[in-house]
C-alpha cells in the first residue's frame, strides 16, 4: 500500500501559485501521486501549514519570560478552585501558563477536549501569541519580550 504523499505550495495574494512553473510542477506531482494510488481512493486536502518550529520555540521562550516575571513579582503559585470546590495550588511555570492561556484563548475541536496549539496554522499561532502578550495579567507585569518586534511581524506573507 502506498504511503501518503505531501507537497507544499506558496499561493500569492491573487490566488495564483508562486513561481513560473509552480502550476506545472504541482500537476506533475498530482499525476505521480494518482499513479501511486491507481485503482483506489485518494483524498486531497488543501490547508495552511501548521505553526512553524520557530514559532513554537518563541512561544515557549515567551512563556518562560512570563513565568519569570511572575516570580519576580512575588507570585510563584496560583490558587484556584478545583472541580470538587477544594483549593488547588499550581506552580507558575511554563506548563501551567501554557494550559491556562490555551484554555483562555483557544477553542477545542470537540466538546470536552482540551484546546491545543499543535493544529494552529502559522497565522493562527501568531494571533494566539499576540493574545498572550496582550493578556491583562501579562501586561501588568510590564514585560519587554526579547523578540517583541519580530514576534509582531512574523505573520506569513
Amino acid at each position: 500500500m502506498p504511503h501518503a504523499q505531501k507537497t507544499t505550495a506558496t499561493i500569492k495574494e491573487d490566488g495564483t501559485l508562486h513561481g513560473e512553473t509552480a502550476g506545472e510542477t504541482l500537476l506533475n506531482w498530482l499525476a505521480d501521486a494518482f499513479n501511486l494510488f491507481s485503482g483506489g481512493r485518494a483524498e486531497i486536502v488543501v490547508r495552511r501549514p501548521t505553526r512553524t518550529l520557530r514559532q513554537n520555540r518563541k512561544y515557549w521562550a515567551m512563556l518562560g519570560e512570563i513565568a519569570e516575571s511572575f516570580r519576580r513579582a512575588g507570585i510563584d503559585q496560583w490558587h484556584i478552585m478545583g472541580p470538587g470546590g477544594e483549593m488547588v495550588r499550581l506552580p507558575v511555570n511554563k506548563d501551567t501558563l501554557h494550559g491556562w492561556f490555551k484554555r483562555k484563548y483557544l477553542t477545542a475541536d470537540e466538546p470536552g477536549e482540551t484546546p491545543t496549539t499543535t493544529t494552529l496554522d502559522q497565522t493562527e499561532m501568531s494571533d494566539y501569541m499576540e493574545q498572550v502578550r496582550r493578556d491583562e495579567d501579562v501586561r501588568k507585569l510590564d514585560i519587554v519580550f526579547q523578540d517583541e518586534d519580530r514576534l509582531a511581524h512574523e505573520r506569513p506573507a
